[in-house]
């Protein structure tokens, strides 16, 4: 029998979470602006003193170091760049975030934070060849797994079952959220996007991100969501329980807009991204 959610229960449920992505959201509109300038962008990071600190650390990083160390808040974003800043900050994010794993699914921390970078890079990577705002993509990969985040915690508020004992699959998670929510995890997360204030275009994206095919008439940001997360398992960063989940198709690569050939490039292009990333966010 499904258990019905109600809204009150899902908005309860969304207020005991990390609020990194509303104020993810709250840069990104800073960073959209046609008339952003750089005041405009640190007025946003300072918001958060910790990502204000994460950033001056990563712009007197190896990676971005050049001559003296950067003193100021301005002086470290002017070197990292406001494109360098949004990726770093949807990175360290997804730690913040994602630092606790998802024990509902079996996912470790490390492992969650790993998979999100990737998938957003990837996403990121696949609408610059595509067309499309990589901006956007990139945002939606750092948010892909919220819905699961909600998940958990409605879990742990209506004091549910687990969902297997047994080594976890992508079918038997989506048959327990059904059951318990009648929604999958990425229906979830679309609701979480809604509360937080995306874009309608992003929310749909991510309801839809499992079977793109199936939605025909939604914008390429679904299919390129979906070949993101593919690409992330192409690297070895996929979700253990995900595994097969995601598919490199012709209906799905005509929606995104993408050549298999780009798609694959892709994948190589990930990674040295992501292997970057990571050295400049656990230094």
């Amino acid at each position: 029998m499904i258990t019905p959610v109600t809204a009150q229960q899902i908005l309860a449920a969304a207020q005991k979470l990390p609020a990194m992505g509303r104020a993810f959201r709250a840069l990104e509109a800073a960073l959209n602006n046609p008339e952003a300038t750089l005041s405009s962008v640190m007025d946003s990071v300072r918001l958060d003193p910790a990502l204000a600190a994460r950033l001056m650390r990563s712009a007197n990083s190896v990676v971005f170091q050049r001559g003296e160390p950067c003193r100021s808040l301005d002086e470290a974003i002017g070197r990292l760049g406001l494109r360098e800043v949004e990726r770093l900050t949807g990175a360290f994010v997804a730690q913040r975030m994602f630092s606790d794993g998802l024990p509902l699914y079996q996912i470790d921390g490390d492992t969650l934070t790993v998979n999100t970078i990737a998938t957003a890079l990837a996403a990121e990577n696949i609408a610059m060849q595509a067309g499309t705002d990589p901006r956007q993509a990139y945002t939606l990969g750092v948010l892909h797994s919220v819905g699961r985040l909600l998940a958990q915690r409605l879990a742990i508020d209506l004091s549910l079952p687990d969902i297997t004992k047994e080594k976890l699959d992508a079918s038997a998670a989506q048959t327990w959220e059904i059951r318990h929510f009648g929604a999958t995890a990425e229906q979830l997360g679309g609701r979480m996007l809604r509360l937080w204030e995306f874009p309608v275009e992003q929310e749909a994206a991510l309801r839809h991100v499992v079977t793109p095919e199936a939605q025909p008439a939604l914008s390429r940001e679904c299919a390129g969501l979906h070949l993101a997360c593919w690409t992330a398992e192409a690297l070895g960063k996929g979700l253990p329980f995900e595994q097969g989940r995601w598919r490199i198709e012709e209906t799905i690569l005509k929606q995104a807009g993408l050549k298999e050939s780009a798609a694959r490039d892709t994948v190589l292009n990930t990674r040295e991204m992501l292997n970057r990333t990571l050295q400049v966010i656990r230094a």
